[in-house]
Parts: structure tokens; C-alpha cells; sequence
């Protein structure tokens, strides 16, 4: 569910919902009271409940800025073209290596 600080891997064809990803990451935060540590399995640093809920934040604010290109009628290379991670996100060690995967992705799943 959080691997590292990239955007996760969906697979939208087996009934995966890049849409609800965010969700299920602040249920997960609001419903887990006494953890302080998130063991990952793949993140070579320690990190804390509040990254996971910045990682939801992460997720929730790039698929919400993808379904908005898409309505407005751009394409997938202009959103690529034109998106730049936010400052908030870079200074927390995000990256964006597969911004145009994620957006091929959310894509497809937004109906």
C-alpha cells in the first residue's frame, strides 16, 4: 500500500481504483490510533504515520489534478508536459520517475 514515495502500482484491468487510492490511505490513518512507525518492506528510511498520511495527500492530489486534465479536454503529454510536483511533496522525497505511467493509468480508470 506504501512501498516508497512514488505513486503506487494499480492495476486499474483487474478492478484496481487509482480514484479511491487516497481514500483507503486516510481510512487506514484514521482507523490505526496507536502506530507510530510505517514498516514498509521497501523504503530504506524509518517512516512515520504522518508520511503515510502525506502519501495519501500525494496520491489524492495527483490523481485529482490528472481527472481535472482529463475533463478539461487535454491530452496525457500535455498534462506530462505541463505538470510539476509540488514543492511540498519534492522537499519530502517524492519523486516522479513515472508520471506518465500514472497518468496512461488514472486515465483508463477514470469512467
Amino acid at each position: 500500500m506504501f512501498a516508497r514515495k512514488v505513486f503506487p502500482i494499480i492495476d486499474v484491468e483487474r478492478g484496481g481504483r487509482s480514484t479511491t487510492y487516497a481514500r483507503t490511505i486516510a481510512n487506514a490513518v484514521a482507523g490505526i490510533s496507536e502506530a507510530e512507525i510505517v514498516v514498509t518492506g521497501h523504503s530504506p528510511e524509518t517512516l512515520t504515520m504522518s508520511d503515510l498520511e502525506r502519501y495519501g495527500q500525494f496520491v489524492d492530489e495527483l490523481v485529482t489534478t490528472i481527472v481535472a486534465a482529463k475533463s478539461e479536454g487535454r491530452s496525457i503529454d500535455e498534462f506530462e508536459a505541463n505538470w510539476t510536483m509540488p514543492e511540498r511533496f519534492v522537499a519530502a522525497g517524492y519523486i516522479d520517475a513515472t508520471v506518465r505511467f500514472i497518468a496512461e493509468v488514472i486515465w483508463k480508470d477514470v469512467r
